[in-house]
């Protein structure tokens, strides 16, 4: 029998493919509109082990698993175009904030270039591919607003300078994303749900190795999960495990991109416990240990530490529901020199979760659910988020890759964090008590370091 191995691991990662194979951290291009100097170049190694045409039949090439690049517009432009110049024959598949991706091949001669009209505000997710399987081959991406940028061969981009226009490159049709086809199903569940464990059942296996993606994954799996599992609240804990006959694994990708991998967590059935899970949609793959072997499993999710895939199913005594409270104080959208500054939000402290179960530097007790989300539509070099309150108050702020701010006492009783160099994306609130009980507050948000309760 193989040594017991409990393995989890973070990446980043988008599409279905977010969690297929493995290559360098992603490199994050900020731009706005009238960005210099145009075209702005990128540099990386194109091809990887995911088939293009896996995730959508419209697209060629050999691609990575995670984007090469991640460029965020922080202003609407009318033209952005994404090409890609090597001595190779690549391709390109760039996924829109929309959820579109866009797919490319042979624009310019061997060199694949996406054109997007109207681009909006958001992060661009950009895979470098090669059209055949072989050797990774470096590339060179050019960014430009300009129509008149395009590659010209052996890994350099130029912007073609002013005069007769050069003939217009092979439109790219937009591939609107497939949805993929979850082997077994999914389920939308709440804190307290019954019964507890929910099952479901598919096949294990798939012909992507995990280990591509991660090292420490193990099995093999399919390109789409076998289920979407949607959480509709906020879990203390919540567990996922596998039961068959067979050897099986199981990768599960969380709505903040970290990955966890598990392997003979009980006998040969693999089993993950999240802890502090958030709401939104966990991707679940359910491999097998060796490939080309597929076994019948059944999936259960459940709130209890006792539930484990012996019998299939423990007895468990019910959990308690917990369910969310209102958003008391609600929240806003917010770009870089909103007004007016401070932004006030007021709501009431408080609840049944203790702000340590997360980080022990973290105090106070909060709700299963943030009061406020912030969502931060352009990059901030400063912002500073404080409670003011006649109470004791604490404040636990989750940004949009999962990573946790704590604050308690900052001025006299009240808490303030201060975030240098916030990224877009949603920040979830949650403002505590330290000792219990519930208070009145008002919540402030400002870029002015002077501004504080």
């Amino acid at each position: 029998m193989r040594r017991s191995k409990w393995l989890s691991a973070v990446i980043g990662g988008g599409l279905a493919l977010g969690a297929l194979g493995g290559v360098a951290q992603a490199q994050t291009v900020v731009l706005r509109g009238g960005f210099m100097p145009d075209p702005r170049f990128v540099a990386g190694v194109a091809g990887g082990p995911v088939q293009a045409s896996a995730v959508n039949p419209g697209c060629t090439g050999w691609v990575p698993g995670r984007p090469q690049h991640r460029v965020v517009l922080t202003t609407p432009m009318p033209f952005f175009r994404f090409f890609a110049d090597s001595n190779a024959d690549t391709t390109l598949m760039v996924r829109l904030p929309s959820g579109q991706v866009m797919c490319a091949d042979d624009t310019y001669g061997n060199n694949p270039g996406v054109d997007v009209n109207g681009a909006s505000p958001g992060v661009y997710e950009v895979y470098v591919g090669l059209y055949s399987a072989g050797a990774p081959t470096p590339y060179t991406v050019g960014l430009s607003e300009l129509r008149s940028a395009q590659p010209r061969g052996g890994g350099l981009g130029i912007a073609v300078p002013a005069g007769p226009m050069a003939p217009p490159p092979i439109a790219v049709p937009v591939m609107p994303m497939a949805p993929p086809q979850y082997g077994g199903g999914g389920m939308v569940l709440q804190s307290g749900f019954l019964p507890d464990p929910r099952t479901f059942n598919g096949v294990s296996g798939g012909p992507i190795s995990a280990s591509a993606m991660n090292p420490s994954c193990r099995g093999y799996i399919n390109p789409v999960p076998n289920h979407v599992v949607t959480l509709t609240s906020f879990f203390p804990f919540l567990r996922f495990w596998a039961g068959s006959s067979g050897d099986t694994t199981l990768f599960i990708r969380t709505p903040t991109g970290q990955v966890f991998c598990a392997d003979d967590t009980f006998g040969f059935n693999p089993g993950v416990d999240l802890r502090g899970a958030t709401p939104g949609s966990y991707q679940v793959f359910v491999g097998s240990y060796s490939q080309g072997s597929n076994y019948p499993y059944t999936l259960g999710v459940s709130e209890s530490p006792v539930s484990t895939p012996t019998g299939m199913a423990a007895p468990v005594a019910p959990p308690i529901a917990v369910a969310p409270p209102p958003m008391m104080g609600g929240g806003a959208a917010l770009n870089s020199g909103f007004m007016p500054d401070p932004r006030y939000f007021s709501g009431v402290s408080g609840g049944p979760i203790s702000a340590g179960s997360f980080n022990p530097q973290c105090r106070g007790s909060i709700p299963p659910a943030p009061q406020h989300t912030l969502y931060l539509t352009t990059p901030f070099a400063f912002l500073r988020i404080y409670a003011q309150s006649q109470g004791d108050l604490t404040l636990f702020i989750r940004g949009p890759r999962g990573e946790t701010y704590c604050a308690d006492d900052t001025y006299g009783l009240n808490p303030g964090v201060d975030l240098a160099g916030a990224m877009p994306g949603p920040y979830q609130v949650f403002v505590g008590t330290y000792g219990g009980g519930n208070y009145p507050y008002t919540l402030g948000v400002t870029e002015l370091q002077y501004n504080h309760p």
